[in-house]
């Protein structure tokens, strides 16, 4: 899936994987965590883990090639 978020004015995109989970999934648990005011986690296509403060988070979308999307980290 791609992650697209904002820091100030500059927005970045990252691959993450959906680790079984659907988009909706995703969007309730960083709704969830945005009012405990804690950042989300998601596990990188690439490797690694990136945290992201749920307010800058601009839309979680399916990614359009599906290459290794569903995979385990």
């Amino acid at each position: 899936m791609t992650i697209r978020y904002a820091v100030g004015a500059t927005e970045h995109t990252v691959e993450a994987l959906t680790c079984g989970y659907s988009i909706a999934e995703h969007a309730e648990r960083v709704a969830y965590l945005a009012t405990l005011d804690k950042f989300a986690d998601f596990s990188l296509a690439g490797g690694g883990v990136i945290e992201i403060r749920p307010a800058s988070i601009v839309s979680i979308e399916h990614r359009a090639s599906g290459d290794g999307d569903d995979e385990q980290p």
